[in-house]
């Protein structure tokens, strides 16, 4: 039998050393913010030919007048982000945004692809306020009966008046949100993960009791403290998918910790002269190999789709595997040896 209770300083010291560099870490540098939580805009492309970042980030330059803040290529995909301007108005930004825009999409089109001006049944090229008349020769063009409803949804731009048929480059994701729409979106985030953990506290409180509840809750901070560090100490950005893997791994986390209280309890009422500490040692050690297991075959699901997956899956499966392990950690080594230590402290001050 491990005494995992019994050297608790030890266990509980490590959960409280991460819990201390996750702190400063955020403290220092934060978090780096995706668009969703920062305001910017996020254009995704799929283009057939090799690409490099460098010839991205000039491409971006030229139509945004700056750098883009993230640029990531996997595969045939590429992933850009762009920041606001914090000068200007909310609106401002997305006018700018969306100008930018339509000059980077003919751009990495021109650069990447091939560009067809589409025209009518008369030859005259499609503008914004339908077909028109122009002396302007074009090198190719297309017939717009033969385009899809599909193919105009992803392989048709417009720059400067006209509408372009490309091929060989896509879009397939554009996202542009205001400051004022990422902070409202921030804040929702973390209302959320409190009302969560309150909503555990009280479940757990009425299923077992008010000691239960505030262990389970102070496990489950350390869990988010933690993750929340990782990606602070690594710079991986925070999005949507972030908050979405935190709340899935509260569950998860919770479900561990819920094991070991009813087991705890179950021995409780059996125990004659064990103190709580040998109590929640036996507790914990007799749903370890269900724990271990558990996050194992899970791990092995989760690790196969971060793998596997492309990178959209991959932002949301990477949170969720550090969320596991150090949620299986808190839920084996920090909730029930804090539990039993204020269960005997009160013992002794009852007893005083």
């Amino acid at each position: 039998m491990l005494k995992i209770v019994q050297h608790k300083k030890i266990y509980v010291g490590i959960a409280l050393a991460l819990v201390i560099a996750s702190i400063v870490s955020l403290l220092i540098q934060g978090f780096a913010l995706d668009t969703d939580f920062a305001g910017g805009t996020a254009i995704t492309y799929t283009v057939s030919e090799k690409v490099t970042e460098d010839e991205v980030r000039a491409l971006v330059k030229e139509a945004f007048g700056k750098d883009a803040s993230m640029v990531r290529i996997t595969g045939e995909n590429i992933d850009i982000e762009v920041g606001h301007d914090t000068k200007l108005s909310d609106k401002e930004n997305v006018e700018k945004a969306n100008a930018a825009i339509e000059v980077l999409n003919h751009k990495v089109a021109e650069k990447w692809g091939k560009l067809s001006v589409i025209v009518d049944e008369n030859g005259a090229p499609i503008t914004a306020t339908g077909a028109a008349t122009t002396d302007q020769k074009f090198e190719n063009t297309k017939l717009y009966t033969e385009i899809t409803a599909e193919e105009a949804n992803k392989q048709v731009i417009s720059h400067e008046g006209y509408s372009y048929f490309v091929e060989g480059v896509a879009k397939s994701e554009l996202n542009v949100v205001s400051s004022s729409t990422a902070r409202n979106l921030a804040k929702s985030a973390v209302v959320m993960s409190i009302l969560a953990a309150i909503a555990i506290l009280i479940y757990v409180a009425i299923r077992f009791d008010f000691t239960s509840g505030v262990c389970a809750v102070i496990a489950l901070a350390h869990d988010i403290i933690v993750l929340c560090g990782i990606y602070s100490v690594l710079r991986i950005k925070i999005d949507t998918n972030f908050i979405a893997a935190l709340l899935t791994v509260l569950g998860y986390s919770i479900n561990n910790t819920i094991v070991i209280f009813d087991r705890i309890r179950e021995n409780t009422r059996r125990a004659r002269k064990e103190t709580y500490s040998e109590i929640a040692n036996a507790s914990i050690n007799s749903t370890l190999k269900r724990s271990i297991n558990t996050t194992i075959t899970t791990l092995l699901t989760i690790g196969a789709v971060y793998v596997l997956g492309v990178s959209s899956i991959k932002v949301f499966a990477l949170p969720i595997i550090i969320g596991i392990l150090v949620g299986t950690y808190s839920s084996i080594f920090v909730s029930g040896s804090i539990w039993a230590t204020w269960k005997d402290a009160a013992v002794k001050n009852k007893r005083k």
